[in-house]
């Protein structure tokens, strides 16, 4: 087991290294502030081949290995997360899917100018009913001729204000849930496709994040990317591999708070001492540190089976490492900058080397991040369930008996207790502690992301909805009038 990265992957770091130092870093704050990433950054990209990494030569990227690119979603992350978004859902979410289930001539029209900087890809998933759901997309298709009607809505979708190409999920029979989705190569500058507005978000606001409907779209059937029906194979796909350039992106975001708290420890004197030189910073900023290798790990591993996948690597371990390191490096991130934030005048610094948080009420404007945090638990939380009940060979809506066995597999580590009683062979009774925000946040209800053994009850036993089968009762909760932040929360589930 090598842990060392190539003489070519060390030559990506540096260069776009010293691109996110000399180029990107001086005017990052000025990318958040404008809500808008300049032209020149994405020429200078270009012609770094940082829009198409993985991409072919032949088709005007790179022909580099995916652990360069997530190498260089974290590098350029560590100064400007604006920047590394772009990359990410540019090359993951739209170029990636065309490479890799576009026919030749797909490839030469639309990957081409993708991957060589000349476009700006994204991908048209989520709605406002579905986005991780891909099987439950209400946008429509329907076959007129040499035409496929598209109508619907999409939001969410990230680098849409360029209006240069995007990969549309649609269904064509919604009787058929995942079966019948396609998936389209789209011009968002076709008649028909009305950008509403781009988002005004707290974080991260170089980066369009747009809102779209579609009203009777005339789409190319040249433009079907894949199969009829393989619609929602490829979405799955570019979820898959997105997660690992989300992963990189926090990661790079932990990395260069981590790398700007330490500095200002060594600089920041008290009581005749730096900062650096208390215990305490000290313990802090190891711990820091340590979070970050373990996520580093995580992301680079699972670029290695994304890179290992016609040589052995499993691609059920892709889905499940992706899934991990999307989560831990998430997390990572935000308790990475949080604890940054809490420095003496940390904000100032912060703001100023362009990572953007503004004080919000009580939460030091992490609420972004922790949004982030919360999505991608949510993903996992539904992955890893399938998975132990997979690896426990036990059939969805496997009784009581299997439930018990699911739960007793394994809990996350944001439950601080966990205890399963049956009173008899028709009742099991759950109870459990859990800590931190949630508590207050979903007062008297079930946890929203903290729990897998929530996520198990829901994806593994239940065939109705949960609250007609599970009688929940909170047993203890800070007041009201508390973030819930600190404060433990005790529940106990009695399922029947």
């Amino acid at each position: 087991m090598n842990f060392q990265l190539t003489d070519e992957e060390k030559m990506v770091q540096d260069t776009v290294r010293s691109f996110a130092q000399k180029e990107l870093k001086p005017i990052a704050q000025d990318i958040d502030k404008n809500h808008k990433i300049p032209d020149s950054i994405i020429k200078g990209l270009s012609e770094l081949g940082l829009l198409g990494v993985y991409i072919p030569q032949e088709y005007g990227g790179a022909g580099l290995s995916f652990l360069s690119y997530a190498i260089t979603v974290e590098e350029i992350s560590k100064v400007c997360a604006s920047t590394g978004v772009l990359i990410s859902a540019h090359t993951s979410l739209c170029a990636n899917p065309i490479y890799e289930f576009g026919n030749k001539e797909q490839k030469e029209k639309y990957l081409t100018p993708l991957a060589s900087g000349q476009k700006i890809g994204c991908i048209l998933l989520t709605e406002p009913e579905a986005g991780s759901d891909a099987a439950n997309v209400s946008t429509t298709v329907k076959k007129d001729g040499d035409y496929y009607i598209a109508n619907g809505n999409k939001i969410f979708v990230t680098n849409g204000g360029y209006r240069d190409y995007g990969i549309l999920i649609a269904t064509y029979d919604k009787t058929l849930r995942h079966k019948g989705i396609n998936a389209f190569i789209l011009d968002l500058k076709s008649e028909g496709i009305e950008l509403l507005r781009n988002e005004d978000k707290m974080g991260i606001r170089g980066t369009y994040t747009s809102v779209f409907t579609l009203d009777d779209v005339k789409i190319p059937k040249e433009n079907l990317l894949g199969k009829e029906g393989e619609g929602f194979k490829i979405a799955m796909d570019c979820l898959d591999g997105g997660r690992i350039g989300i992963a990189a992106q926090a990661l790079g975001i932990a990395e260069g708070a981590y790398e700007r708290a330490l500095e200002y420890a060594k600089e920041r004197k008290q009581f005749g001492k730096t900062l650096s030189e208390f215990q305490a910073i000290q313990f802090k900023l190891a711990d820091m540190a340590m979070r970050i290798e373990a996520a580093k790990l995580l992301v680079y591993e699972s670029a290695w089976i994304k890179d290992n996948l016609e040589n052995g690597a499993s691609y059920n371990d892709l889905i499940i490492k992706s899934s991990m390191a999307k989560a831990y490096a998430s997390e990572t991130a935000t308790y990475v900058t949080k604890e940054a934030l809490q420095e003496d005048e940390a904000k100032n610094w912060l703001a100023h080397d362009g990572l953007w948080f503004q004080a919000v009420e009580k939460h030091f404007g992490i609420d972004a991040a922790i949004k982030l945090d919360e999505e991608a638990w949510k993903d996992f939380t539904v992955i890893e369930a399938k998975r132990i009940m997979e690896r426990l060979n036990l059939p969805k809506n496997s009784g009581l008996d299997g439930l018990e066995k699911a739960l007793n597999f394994r809990m996350y580590r944001r439950i601080n207790e966990q205890v399963i009683e049956r009173p008899n062979d028709n009742t099991l009774i759950l109870k459990m502690t859990t800590c931190r925000v949630q508590a207050a946040r979903h007062r008297k209800k079930l946890p929203f992301f903290p729990c897998k053994s929530v996520g198990i009850i829901e994806y593994g036993y239940f065939a109705k909805t949960i609250d007609e089968r599970i009688q929940t009762n909170v047993i203890k909760c800070p007041p009201d009038d508390i973030s819930g932040a600190g404060y433990h929360c005790a529940w106990e589930f009695k399922i029947t």
